[in-house]
């Protein structure tokens, strides 16, 4: 898309918030279960009045930042660095932002996110249209699995089905190999039409 012909669309002010959101179940993650999603978003203000948002989910617990860090690096390292860019270079701001990021890198996702929601918004269409066309219709849901016990995950699955799930993601390591290895078979076995993802 040709984006050359059009007035800029120049970023007057941009905002971050930490949210900590309740988890619908509790997921284990790297051996520690998580009950709430720590998040940042980002909010980016065009001149003409327009807003894009993106987010980053802390991850501490397996290799990412915790908002702290990602509060922090947005802060002192990048909001400073946005207002006046023309948010129709899209890419080539985050891209300019690297350099300035030692720790909570992620941060820098969301504010890409909220970039393309942004343009997106001022060229009235789909972000998707943005970053090489739609790929499909719909998507699957998918239900993440990773009791503690393999008769747990094996109920919850039923339960799952019921409300019209047919996409699992087995969680693996959280029990035995050999547990992992049963609870695997079982569902094969018992839900064959359905997709399972380890």
């Amino acid at each position: 898309m040709n984006t050359s012909t059009l007035p800029p669309l120049i970023i007057k002010k941009v905002e971050a918030f930490g949210v900590c959101l309740p988890m619908v179940k509790p997921v284990l993650m790297a051996g520690v279960e998580l009950r709430e999603a720590e998040t940042m978003l980002v909010r980016i203000e065009a001149e003409n009045g327009l807003v894009g948002w993106g987010e980053t989910t802390s991850a501490p617990s397996h290799g990412g930042s915790t908002l702290e860090e990602l509060l922090s690096t947005f802060n002192g390292s990048l909001k400073d660095r946005l207002p006046g860019n023309n948010a129709l270079d899209l890419s080539g701001i985050t891209k300019s932002l690297f350099p300035f990021v030692k720790q909570g890198k992620s941060a820098i996702a969301a504010i890409d996110i909220a970039l393309y929601d942004l343009v997106g918004r001022y060229l009235q269409v789909p972000v998707h249209v943005l970053i090489g066309g739609k790929q499909r219709d719909h998507a699957v849901p998918l239900w993440l699995i990773g009791n503690k016990s393999v008769e747990k995950d094996i109920i919850e699955t039923g339960k799952m089905i019921d409300q019209g799930y047919r996409f699992f993601k087995l969680k693996l390591g959280v029990k035995s190999l050999a547990d992992d290895i049963l609870l695997t078979n079982t569902l094969r076995k018992a839900v064959s039409y359905t997709h399972l993802r380890a």
